[in-house]
């Protein structure tokens, strides 16, 4: 019996050797009602889907009596906020009216502590250091190609007497103050900007800096680092003229808005510069904390960051307007939050009239937005959306700085957040709820002193 079950198991393995081998199917034969399958169950167990954008934060409209302010300003102490408004210019016999002003209060109470008449459109606005100062920046035209610009500094406290004007021609609005020290720098025509060691002592031959490199021309923005040791600056560039054979054209240059540079503040050298086209319509600039990276605010709702130590562009972040973008980062460097400004701009065109033109205030029902990012990927955190949050200017066809005005400011803990909406508001940082509406009673045209 045992024989016989041997032999069995013998023929049956003979059997088995003589059927033909199947091949082994490759993986990448196998068919893909089979594979497919699997690729998918892998890809839904190792991939976590990005988590989607909350929705937009409303801030609702509320009643107050000034306009949307054009920019503001927290002081380093946190003690006080500013706000500049634009307004208009009259003359009524001798007398000169300005409708306009800068207003100073107390951020802990709302109580005014300073206002002063201004008019033209206030695109810059910034305390000094010491915080016994401000400065502010007017934009003003008052008739055919003659620009009134100017940067002034004037006291926080009583009295006028002390305010000092700086005029350097028509790029002269574009001003900063250190927030370490006591220098400021304004865009001079030919130079970059000039840099005075002590803003206070401009007319008393203060120890000036006069920033250029080669082929350089005027600043379009400029920037100090939060711990003021790096000054940015974007700028234009001298380029020959290259006719469309390729010949160049002789003793004639052009000049491009194309420049970034950054300088040392303890000497004033240059730290790096870089050329991009993608600088042509810069009208902001931020700087983060150490310079780590830089923020230009460009029309069509577009804002590049650039990488400080290599000025190479490493992120563009878009939001869904075609409106510019107002950059800043906050003192903890931990967000950069982007302000969407729609103003309610005036124009001229050219009409059948007798002067050959016309007016025209193009009113403006873009949503206004202020989003939150992040500042390692520069991911969207959160989005604050005004339903007041438009602004006026007040003379036609003025810089792009009048479209981007300064209207977006961090408190110096980086909590709460200064913005041009419903008047002058101060909004918590991670929630968008309301902390203080600063308002000043409207004010009827102001004389001039």
């Amino acid at each position: 019996m045992a024989n016989l079950r041997s032999q069995c198991a013998r023929t049956v393995l003979r059997r088995r050797a003589a059927l033909p081998k199947r091949p082994i199917m490759p993986v990448f034969l196998v068919p893909c009602r089979i594979l497919l399958p699997a690729i998918l169950l892998l890809f839904a167990l190792t991939i976590t889907p990005a988590p989607a954008m909350e929705p937009a934060i409303v801030v609702p409209a509320a009643d107050h009596q000034q306009g949307n302010a054009q920019s503001v300003a927290f002081s380093a102490d946190g003690r006080l906020v500013a706000a500049g408004f634009g307004g208009s210019y009259s003359t009524r016999g001798k007398e000169r009216f300005q409708s306009g002003r800068i207003v100073i209060w107390e951020a802990a109470t709302g109580k005014v502590v300073k206002s002063v008449a201004e008019h033209g459109d206030i695109v810059g606005l910034q305390f000094a250091a010491d915080g016994k100062s401000c400065l502010y920046s007017r934009i003003y035209t008052p008739g055919d190609s003659v620009d009134a610009n100017y940067s002034k500094l004037i006291p926080v406290g009583d009295g006028d007497d002390d305010a000092t004007s700086l005029s350097f021609g028509r790029n002269s609005y574009i001003a900063t103050l250190s927030p370490s020290g006591a220098a400021m720098a304004i865009a001079k025509t030919v130079d970059i900007a000039q840099v005075y060691d002590d803003a206070a002592m401009v007319h008393a031959a203060a120890d000036v800096h006069k920033l250029s490199i080669v082929d350089s021309y005027t600043a379009k923005a400029l920037a100090f680092s939060p711990d003021g040791e790096t000054f940015a600056a974007v700028h234009g560039r001298q380029e020959p003229i290259i006719r469309k054979d390729g010949t160049v054209v002789l003793k004639a240059r052009v000049i491009r808005t194309k420049g970034l540079t950054l300088f040392d503040t303890g000497n004033w050298s240059v730290q790096d510069s870089a050329i991009s086209d993608e600088l042509a319509d810069c009208s902001a600039l931020a700087v983060s904390p150490t310079a780590r990276w830089l923020a230009t605010g460009h029309p069509n709702g577009v804002v590049r960051i650039w990488d400080g130590r290599s000025l190479q562009k490493a992120h563009e972040l878009k939001l869904e307007t075609n409106k510019s973008l107002l950059p800043r980062f906050s003192p903890d460097g931990k967000t950069l939050a982007v302000l969407s400004q729609p103003p309610n701009a005036l124009v001229w065109r050219r009409a059948n009239t007798p002067s050959g033109f016309e007016f025209e205030r193009r009113p403006n029902q873009s949503p206004c937005e202020l989003v939150q990012y992040e500042t390692e990927t520069f991911t969207p955190l959160r989005t604050f959306q005004f339903e007041d949050g438009s602004f006026r200017t007040y003379h036609a066809n003025l810089p792009a700085a009048s479209q981007n005005p300064a209207r977006l400011a961090f408190s110096p803990d980086s909590r709460q957040i200064l913005v041009g909406c419903n008047g002058v508001i101060l909004l918590d940082a991670e929630t968008g709820e309301t902390v203080r509406q600063f308002d000043a009673p409207l004010a009827a045209a102001q004389k001039s002193k």
